[in-house]
């Protein structure tokens, strides 16, 4: 196993050396073995081989990707109907009476003690995808650069969901990093996080999902407050994201690292983050509020504790299996009101 952990390094440092100009297609062929032989150190899926004791002492987690453990197959059903609010759960801030440090309306909830808070993201027109003074950094999938609409306000998680939530609402932390609750969970797939919204939302009367990959990023940006920076909050990396150049290879506690402009933490590094929509290629022309709801792949986005800073930037996208997980995948939350 410990051959295999090196190979895969090994793999993974000649991806991130190849010069610019190399074909983007030997770099994605590294970026797969390696990610392949990685694999079996820090994750899993449908087949449910969880990490031994021993396995789990020794072995970091040094995925490329995030391979963020399998339960149901699918989104909430269309006739799924909410169930009473829990008398352990407490609505704790209306969005119109509280704003969070940098002026967005935010809304706080609480669940068998444990608060979390959801920012609000007004409506707004941006272009998704890699800005022009990136394409040295940039993979094609971020390409064509494009307009996107959003028309309704919605509100995205101000932080990740912690193990501490995770553990209220589904009684157990499948985490590979633990011994601080405020850390993001992880290991957890994208299959898991629907188990999870769907015991929430059964909780709290309200309707989260997972953000859209376009919610996702204009969040990321900043929304309406953007400054056009290159990660989620400032183009300098360390100040707002936990990285390979800073983790110590682990992931950190959330809030550790400096908002972006919605007062929104994390949205670069710590951990991948599951987005709703099946990943496809982007639209050649301006498109209003989309979602892809049809293919094998679900999305990722962020960067994590493990990758480099080109993976981190707001517009990085990856996409994964549905019913894989990783040390270095995880989520947020989003609802409509």
């Amino acid at each position: 196993m410990g051959t295999i952990l090196q190979i895969g390094r090994l793999l993974l440092y000649l991806q991130k050396s190849i010069e610019t100009n190399t074909t983007i297609h030997m770099k994605k062929i590294l970026f797969a073995i390696a990610t392949l032989l990685l694999l079996a150190n820090c994750s899993g899926g449908q087949e449910g081989n969880e990490t031994d004791a021993e396995s789990k002492d020794s072995v970091k987690c040094v995925l490329d990707t995030a391979v963020p453990a399998v339960t149901q197959e699918d989104t909430l059903p269309a006739d799924y109907s909410v169930k009473p609010v829990s008398d352990s759960v407490q609505t704790l801030v209306q969005a119109d009476e509280a704003e969070s440090d940098l002026g967005a309306e935010k809304q706080s909830f609480t669940v068998e003690g444990v608060t979390f808070t959801m920012i609000r993201v007004e409506p707004g027109t941006f272009m998704m995808g890699c800005a022009p003074n990136q394409e040295e950094d940039a993979w094609d999938e971020e390409k064509p650069r494009h307009q996107v609409t959003l028309t309704q306000p919605y509100y995205i998680g101000e932080t990740q969901v912690t193990q501490a939530l995770w553990e209220a609402v589904m009684g157990n932390n499948p985490s590979y990093f633990t011994g601080d609750l405020q850390r993001p969970v992880e290991r957890v797939s994208w299959n898991d996080c629907q188990e999870f919204i769907e015991k929430l939302n059964e909780l709290t009367g309200k309707q989260f999902t997972l953000p859209t990959e376009a919610q996702w990023e204009y969040a990321a940006r900043g929304g309406n407050r953007s400054k056009g920076f290159k990660y989620a909050g400032s183009d300098d990396l360390d100040e707002v994201a936990w990285w390979n150049g800073n983790s110590n290879e682990e992931t950190h506690p959330v809030k550790t690292k400096a908002p972006n402009e919605l007062g929104i933490y994390d949205m670069s590094g710590n951990v991948w983050e599951w987005c709703q929509d099946c990943y496809d290629s982007y639209p050649q022309s301006s498109v209003t509020d989309p979602l892809c709801a049809s293919g094998s792949y679900r999305v990722f986005r962020g960067g994590s504790w493990c990758f480099n800073a080109q993976y981190c930037r707001s517009s990085h996208r990856n996409y994964y299996f549905p019913d894989r997980y990783g040390c270095n995948g995880g989520f947020r939350l989003a609802f409509v009101p």
